[in-house]
């Protein structure tokens, strides 16, 4: 029997970060008392998404509520993010700002982990150059799921609501989880 060949440390599994389980079970036992309607295995993948990026301290759950989407049929379970400087809003693109842009779009759990972690979405369908007048524009996805917004600093709930019913009618908002952000600028 031949022994196992060394790995390099990129090779090697990276530890899982450690989770206290009363903290855990707290959070999800108040997802779950938001209302009777969310099923344990959302509880769960909502703990998860906070837990994961270490928010669980700083998101009052109890602010968390269900929206309806009439048009798909579907609830929604929503949580305002905390006012830390992880989430605020940057400068506008150029420092021009005409208008902002609401975006909501899917992603699994371990890139929304990824996102709430950093604080930030990057496009990933745009070339950048130096020359800023070559560089193609970021859009909001398929099906423009990006709604314009005027000039506000949070996603109106009519807004959302829209948003979120789109996402759920095309496959990339079927993902686990739909995040909530922002663009501002000329």
């Amino acid at each position: 029997m031949k022994a196992a060949p060394e790995l390099s440390e990129a090779e090697k599994p990276k530890p899982y970060r450690t989770i206290d389980h009363d903290r855990f079970h707290t959070a999800y036992s108040a997802i779950r008392s938001i209302d009777r309607r969310v099923p344990p295995e959302i509880a769960k993948l909502a703990t998860h998404s906070i837990s994961g990026p270490r928010l669980i301290d700083d998101i009052e759950i109890s602010k968390a509520y269900l929206l309806e989407l009439r048009v798909t049929n579907m609830l929604a379970l929503e949580f305002p993010l905390p006012s830390i400087s992880r989430f605020s809003l940057p400068e506008p693109f150029k420092g021009k700002h005409y208008t902002t842009w609401a975006l909501i779009p899917g992603t699994p759990l371990e890139s929304a982990q990824n996102i709430l972690l950093e604080g930030f979405i990057r496009p990933a369908n745009w070339d950048h150059n130096k020359d800023l007048s070559k560089s193609d524009v970021p859009t909001f996805g398929a099906f423009y799921l990006g709604r314009e917004i005027n000039r506000e600093n949070s996603i109106p709930d009519c807004a959302s609501r829209e948003l979120m019913e789109s996402s759920q009618k095309r496959g990339k908002g079927q993902q686990k989880v739909l995040i909530g952000a922002l663009y501002r600028g000329a």
